[in-house]
């Protein structure tokens, strides 16, 4: 990881992917991606992104 974690002010977890892209253009890091299930289907899997929202950012 290539920025310091200690400068993230607040955390977002979400699986929209335009909404990941839209706090990227904003100035956020990616922290982390992770895939889940909501139930015991196999095609119910679901990619989950972690993002923060570092000090020197408008949002």
């Amino acid at each position: 990881m290539s920025f310091d974690l200690t400068s993230i002010i607040q955390i977002v977890e979400t699986s929209n992917i335009s909404e990941v892209n839209n706090f990227l253009d904003e100035g956020w890091r990616l922290i982390d991606t992770y895939s889940t299930m909501f139930s015991f289907e196999t095609d119910d899997k679901v990619e989950m992104y972690i993002l923060g929202k570092p000090l020197n950012t408008e949002r």
